[in-house]
């Protein structure tokens, strides 16, 4: 059994049985055709539901339904459980981390739905110019897009950037901001109660969600389709921040690489992905240490 989970295993388990409860929220959230109902029981946690999806509103009912359920703790069951159908995901001892889990099952089904290329990517807004950051997990794109909202760019996306065959021009795709507690570090945001509070404290305790809004860092959120005008390439390896411009064949390499649907349509994929490369320009971003510095020297690059 794994510090924060009292059961194997991701949305897999013993099927739903629900008691007579009154549900703090019950919403419906939508994104290219795909539509999520989001029943939940603890109080803050709805709230919060709320707030981070405010930008995807959705209509039910939905048929079928793909309904995700968040239960409180129980006389029997001390953890807070989330529930995709009738399956019960791991368990937490904080809700904070149950509405992480559905972000990103929710987060998994939307990208997926796109049916034009999407990218694995962060996305920022600068000078009119969506401004990209292709790649996998792990390699710093939450933390490198806060880090420009905090510089004063605009927020995009923190996870894809989704094209228009026709247009070639970014769509928004704006979810929550999923920053760790690194992250929160290395860009100066105060810890929160989650990254301080211990996973094996005995009762239930309620951490804040590192899922800020972009609003909460002081940027706005671009609620129009952009033109890409740079693709970055992130260095994690560096101990400073530096930049410098790479060859244009490597803006089509990275959309390409990090994609996660061009099998689908591969020759649509193929062409929007050479019609960027020809406009858009290539940065090798070092960020090091220091993502804020790395986003004012950035910032500094696109604006000569």
């Amino acid at each position: 059994m794994s510090e924060q989970s009292a059961t194997p295993g991701d949305l897999e388990g013993r099927p739903l049985q629900l008691p007579s409860v009154e549900w703090a929220g019950d919403s419906h959230f939508a994104a290219f055709d795909k539509t999520v109902r989001v029943r939940c029981r603890p109080r803050p946690a709805a709230a919060t539901i709320a707030t981070m999806f405010a930008r995807f509103p959705g209509a039910g009912p939905v048929d079928p339904p793909d309904t995700f359920t968040l239960l409180d703790p129980t006389p029997d069951d001390p953890l807070y459980r989330l529930y995709r159908g009738s399956y019960r995901s791991v368990g937490y001892r904080a809700w904070a981390h149950v509405v992480n889990k559905l972000v990103a099952q929710i987060n998994i089904k939307f990208v997926k739905a796109y049916p034009q290329h999407a990218v694995h990517a962060g996305v920022v807004a600068w000078q009119g110019k969506a401004v990209c950051f292709p790649g996998w997990s792990g390699r710093g794109k939450s933390t490198m897009v806060a880090a420009c909202l905090l510089e004063g760019m605009a927020y995009v996306s923190d996870e894809a950037l989704l094209l228009d065959f026709n247009s070639a021009l970014a769509l928004p795709y704006p979810k929550p901001i999923g920053v760790s507690a690194w992250s929160r570090r290395a860009v100066g945001l105060p810890a929160t109660a989650e990254h301080a509070c211990p996973v094996r404290e005995s009762g239930p305790c309620r951490w804040d969600l590192p899922f800020p809004t972009a609003e909460e860092l002081g940027a706005v959120t671009v609620d129009a389709p952009l033109p890409v005008g740079h693709v970055v390439l992130l260095d994690r390896n560096s101990e400073r921040p530096a930049i410098s411009r790479l060859a244009a064949n490597q803006v089509q390499l990275a959309l390409l690489q990090q994609s996660v649907n061009h099998y689908r349509h591969p020759a649509e994929s193929f062409r929007v992905t050479a019609r960027i490369a020809q406009t858009a320009r290539a940065w090798s971003l070092a960020v090091g240490d220091d993502p804020r510095g790395a986003a004012r020297l950035l910032a500094k690059a696109l604006s000569a």
